[in-house]
């Protein structure tokens, strides 16, 4: 490839489309729109395969007893083709065993990720994996990452930051060339919080969602109120959603 050819981007989802994180799709959209050529693995199955709008090819990647024993038979492959990062596979899939709470998610996530290079990655000459920063999509970017030896980013939404807190994931984010997270607030948490005392730690970008003026049209003036203004809004105000100045307003 030269510098003028579009970036070939691995990007692992969970399900698609995303339906808990449509922003996530969203993004997914706008790497298209730049001239990235995109090719998206999903660990479900989901009752609509088709891309909608996206131009991008979607494979499902199915886990049963067959695609075990491909997936043993792929490791010894890489094995000989492969021996230096398949040891680096292998050791760091043990370090996931240890302090994961699925250890065999880790197993299935490490077959499926070697199935990933051998059938997707390596023969469509891909140059970089994205994943959103859910534990199976992660284990499997990471581990395939090692396995190719392509760099690997994250999106990490609200989701994902403030729910149970898990040594492994810290391990797998921290595995990552860059994360992008969707604000301010939960680009300092990251930094401040998940990453305080760790050695390596990935560049981490923000991306706040932004609006485009061209979608929406105005039928009348709006009048701004006087001070003091009164905000009205449905639903909580937590730190989950990125609104960090929940603690300004008074909520009766």
């Amino acid at each position: 490839m030269t510098e003028q050819d579009p970036r070939k981007i691995c990007i692992i989802l969970n399900e698609f489309p995303a339906s808990e994180e449509p922003g996530f799709s969203d993004q997914i959209e706008l790497l298209e729109q730049m001239g990235n050529f995109l090719y998206i693995i999903v660990l479900k199955n989901s009752d609509d395969p088709s891309a909608g709008s996206l131009h991008a090819d979607i494979k499902f990647l199915k886990f049963s007893p067959v695609r075990l024993l491909q997936g043993l038979g792929t490791l010894v492959l890489m094995l000989i083709i492969t021996p230096v990062n398949s040891v680096k596979a292998f050791c760091l899939m043990l370090k996931f065993l240890v302090c994961s709470w699925h250890p065999l998610q880790v197993l299935r996530n490490y077959l499926q990720a070697v199935l990933a290079v051998n059938e997707d990655i390596i023969p469509l000459e891909m140059t970089h994996i994205h994943s959103e920063a859910f534990p199976e999509t992660a284990r499997v970017a990471v581990f395939a990452s090692v396995f190719s030896g392509l760099k690997v980013s994250f999106t990490v939404l609200p989701t994902n930051l403030y729910g149970r807190k898990s040594r492994e994931m810290t391990l797998l984010l921290s595995r990552g060339n860059f994360i992008l997270t969707l604000s301010e607030y939960d680009r300092k948490h990251l930094g401040e919080d998940i990453f305080k005392n760790r050695l390596r730690k990935p560049a981490i970008v923000s991306l706040p969602p932004a609006v485009n003026l061209n979608s929406f049209t105005f039928s009348r003036r709006i009048n701004i109120p006087c001070e003091p203004f009164k905000l009205i809004t449905v639903g909580a105000l937590k730190k989950k959603k990125g609104i960090h100045t929940a603690g300004l307003f008074n909520a009766n």
